[in-house]
Parts: structure tokens; sequence; C-alpha cells
């Protein structure tokens, strides 16, 4: 029964002990995580529309007030200019912003399977591990002679989360099966919690359901303010018993154990158990077709630097401690980054983010929310060299639908027509006035990725309809953001290169970091070498050329690298976590 090695993937030889640390697997939509304990194993489910309802900000217009601030930034009273916009809002509605997340809905984990099991005698053997190129990861060990060994996928076909469990020993399977909800590690033991003084109440319970004779589980949760959502299981047993015990199954005797689970959010449990009933495959079956997509992807590209190795993850990590970073360490870090985006980003909904599609906190670090100052854009930098144009969608379906909500921003931040995209959100793309509503250079390093889509697949079709509309949005709060200074250059300001500050200066909010000259001389390059390449937009190519003329050209510190500001004031600054 021992799992062969693949060619493709890792092993490690211990379990985890915090959901970070558990191996993930998922269909773009759902995710889930097996921690690979011996006698309390523990598989977290996730799915991508699960966020906890928080309350919106409120739109206000504190534009009349950019004067205001550009002004102390010229004066060098860069901290009382930070503080002019969210002042303004503050008077205005009575709320102060700050670091705030209203409207920052978290990113929420949906439930947990949980299974204990009854050593029958000292462990041997034990291993854990994910294989990238089909998405199985699985758990084996020995008692005595006995191998147990533990498998789960997430159906690329059907987003149902499949788990089998076998054991040499006929009648070897015993275990106790149950849903809950998940485990907040942050506190240990579910529904409240903080991280940076943000608190998120969990869900409450609506309903839990036992079956035994029909192998079923289901159980529902709600937000006060949201919609119910949960799962539905069914267990199928070779062999032995299943009884109820109290909200677990409890199955004795069995060969092997198959469960299925659904997961929903919004809908009801019976649309979740028909379709569960539908898809009524066994392990075996649901793997074959579940691979054959899993491997039409992750399949594209194929990187040997090193022999694959069947060496652990817990040694090649100790190994590069030791300062011996090996080719199949490296080999193995690509190929799982390329897994993480398989398994996390599909053909459509939500894109990865900041965890993938994976999460075990219901207060998570950053809401698990998008970044827009390099983490979403990381996430998918290697989509398109590595031949996964298809993961781009969710990505480019999350900027085009909050399109009015960045139209809107733009307005009431800086009385600029176009868009202006946040450094961080999740269900919604509105901003308040706060420090970080200083940085303007999102939507331009997102566009980025739109005019790269072009490039790499040559779809004029994406480039007119898509990628030109995009830009241009962009392009317009340019003309009407950026001054033109004393020297006849263009001048960004306010202006910041997240997340640091000059050196001589203890703030963010400057002018001309050199980053936002970058990214919007990118930008109308794009925009004016896509208009040639259809023909369009002749007046507008010559002023965005003539911006672009204007920008401010790169500079040169005495260190020989490249300036971060391009202003006389500001020092470098290096001693800096990014």
């Amino acid at each position: 029964m021992t799992l062969p090695a693949t060619h493709r993937g890792m092993t490690m030889r211990t379990p985890a002990t915090c959901w970070n640390q558990a191996l993930p697997t998922g269909s773009g939509p759902v995710g889930a995580m097996i921690y690979g304990q011996i006698s309390m194993e523990r598989v977290l489910l996730n799915h991508e529309d699960l966020f906890a309802p928080r309350d919106m900000p409120r739109n206000v217009d504190v534009s009349a007030h950019l004067p205001e601030v550009r002004k102390l930034i010229e004066e060098g009273r860069y901290q009382e200019a930070r503080e002019v916009l969210p002042d303004a809002y503050a008077k205005a509605t009575g709320e102060t912003t700050g670091n705030t997340n209203k409207g920052r809905e978290p990113v929420q984990p949906l439930a947990n399977l949980l299974m204990s099991w009854d050593c029958a005698a000292p462990f041997a053997g034990y291993r854990r591990g994910v294989e990238f190129d089909t998405g199985r990861c699985w758990v084996s060990w020995k008692e005595q002679d006995v191998e147990i060994t533990r498998e789960v996928f997430v159906s690329r076909k059907t987003d149902l989360v499949h788990l089998r469990v076998r054991s040499t020993a006929p009648g070897g399977v015993t275990t106790r099966v149950g849903l809950s909800q998940a485990i907040d590690e942050q506190k240990g033991g579910g529904g409240r919690s903080s991280f940076m003084n943000q608190e998120s109440e969990g869900p409450i319970d609506v309903e839990k359901r036992v079956d035994a004779e029909q192998g079923r589980m289901r159980c529902i949760w709600s937000y006060l303010a949201g919609q119910p959502f949960g799962a539905v299981a069914q267990l199928t047993a070779q062999g032995g018993t299943v009884a109820q015990d109290e909200d677990t199954l409890l199955v004795e005797g069995a060969d092997a154990l198959e469960i299925r689970i659904q997961l929903f959010v919004g809908g009801s449990p019976e649309q979740a158990e028909s379709e569960l009933e539908k898809h009524a495959e066994g392990f075996d079956e649901a793997f074959a077709q579940h691979v054959v997509d899993h491997q039409e992807l992750f399949g594209r590209m194929e990187l040997n630097i090193a022999d694959p190795g069947c060496t652990s993850n817990d040694e090649l990590l100790l190994d590069a401690f030791d300062g011996e970073v090996s080719g199949e360490l490296v080999q193995k870090m690509i190929e799982m980054g390329r897994y993480l985006l398989v398994t996390s980003s599909g053909s459509g909904g939500w894109p990865a983010h900041l965890q993938g599609v994976w999460n075990g906190d219901y207060a998570p670090a950053w809401n698990s929310d998008y970044h827009t100052d390099e983490n979403i854009q990381m996430n998918y930098w290697q989509a398109l060299p590595g031949n996964l144009p298809e993961t781009m969608m969710p990505f480019f379906e999350l900027f085009e639908r909050s399109m009015d909500q960045y139209r809107a921003n733009a307005k009431n931040l800086y009385g600029c027509r176009g868009i202006f995209v946040p450094i961080s959100f999740t269900t919604n793309g509105y901003d308040v006035p706060r420090v970080w509503s200083m940085w303007t250079g999102a939507a331009g390093w997102i566009g980025q990725h739109f005019y790269d889509y072009y490039l790499f697949t040559g779809d004029q079709e994406f480039l007119a309809t898509r990628a030109i509309p995009f830009l241009k949005e962009i392009a317009l709060f340019y003309e009407d953001f950026v001054m033109e200074g004393e020297d006849g250059k263009l001048l960004f300001s306010p202006s910041m290169s997240p997340e640091n500050n000059p050196g001589n200066v203890k703030c963010l909010v400057v002018m001309n970091a050199t980053m936002d000259v970058a990214i919007c001389k990118e930008v109308l390059t794009h925009l004016c070498d896509g208009c040639e390449t259809l023909g369009i937009e002749e007046e507008g190519v010559k002023r965005w050329r003539g911006m672009i003329e204007k920008l401010p050209a790169y500079e040169v510190n005495e260190d020989g690298a490249m300036k971060e500001w391009l202003h006389p004031w500001f020092k470098d600054n290096y001693h800096h976590r990014h």
C-alpha cells in the first residue's frame, strides 16, 4: 500500500502543529489542509466565498484639502501632511481612520473534519507529503507490520473534498469522524480572536445533523449579519460498522473508509446534498478524473535543475540552515509555488489572496486580504511565464468588477478622474483617507499584468476590450493628479515608496518616489504601444507621449544604487525590513 514517490512533490517526517504547517490541496474555489497527526487528524476546509461581515466605509469627498497636503509636503511638514485628509474625513463623519480595516472583510476558515485514532502499537516509518503533479496530500505510518495511510485531494472537476483512510490489516480502520468549527489557533479555541487590535466575531452554530444509516453528516453555521455556510459529508465504509455517537460517526472494523465533502456558502444544505449525490464516484475514480485537469495545468512547464530526489523537506531545510542550499530544495520551492497557484486560483471566482485559498484563523493576519503593493502581483508573476494564463482570469475579474468603487476613490480622495485602487482590500474596492491612501501606484502596478497578458498571449481582443480600457482609466488619474514642477518636470505629491521612508525623514508620505514615476511611465508606455497596435486613440497617444517626456529621469546615488526618491532632500534608507 505504500504510496510511490511521485516525480514532483515533497515529503516531511513530522506532523503539523498549526494550520500553516499543514499540507495544502485545492481546486481554486475550495481548499483543504491535512495536518498528519496520528491520534487526532484534522483536515481544515476553506471556501473562497467565505468572509466575515464588516461595516462598509462611508464615502466622503475630502479632495478639496489636497492643496493643503501638497503645501505642507513642499514645506517639509510631512507628518502634518499625512493627517490632513484623515482629519477631514473624521470631521465629516465622526469616525477616525488610521489603520482601519473597516470594509475589509476578513477571509474565514469554514470547518474542520476531525478524526480520532487509537494507536494499537508504537508507530514507525512516519511520513507525510504532497504530490505537486497530482494535487494529492498523504500521510503514512506503520504500527508493527500494519501500514495505515490517509489521502486527501480536492477535485478540480467537482470542487468536492475527497478523503480516504486505509489499513493493510483487514478491519484495521476504526475511527471517530466529526465536523466542527475551525479551531482558532491564536486563542486555542473557536470563535473570537484578535490581530493588531482587530476583533472578529466567530460564527454561530445553526444546525448539526448526523445520520449513521446513510453515513451522512451536515453542519451549518452563520454570522449574525451574513449568509449561512457549512459542509455536508458522506462516509462510505468498506466492511465494518458505522454508528452515531452524539454528533459524530463512529466507524469500527472497516477495511477502508472514504469521505466526500461538499462545502457551501449561501444556498442551502439541501442543494449541497444534491451536489454530493450527483457526484458519487469513489476515491479512485474521482481522483483519476481530477488528475487529468490538474496535470494539464501543472505539467505545462517543467524545470530540471536537480534530480527530484526523495530527501525530506525537514532535512533539506536543516541543510539549508547550515549553509548548504541544494538544487533539490530550490527546485521544490519553485514547484511548490507553481502548485499553490494551480490549487488556489481557478478560471473564475476569487484570485489567490495573501494565503492562497487557505486560512485557519478567524482574525487572520492582514485579513488574508489582497495587498496591491506587491503581494497579489507576486502571487501571479509566475502565471504567464509558467504557461498558466487561465489562472489570471480571477485576478482580472477582481479588479474589473470594482471599477465604479475605484472611480469613487479617485474622486473622493484626490478630485481626479480615472481610478484609485486601495493598497489593501477584500470584498469591495472602497478606500478611506489614511496614510496608506497616499500611495497612488496600485492601479498602475496591477495594470502591468493586463498588458503582460496581451504580450504573452497575443490576444488582441483582450488588449482592446480589457487591457486598454483599464490602462486608460489609470492614465486619466495621472492626467489629473500629477503637477508640473518648477523645472518643467512632472511632480508626484503626495508620494510613497511602500513601505519605506527616507533615511532622513521619519514619514512615509513625501514626494517623487521613484516607484511612482516608474509605474506611471510603464502605464503610459504600454497604453501608447497598445493603442498604436490597434490604431486607436491618436490624440490620446500624443498627450500620453508628451507626459512620458516630462517625467523626471531616474537617478543613481553615491553608492551606485538607483535612488528611491527623486528629490535632493531625501536620503536612501537601506535599513528596512523590505
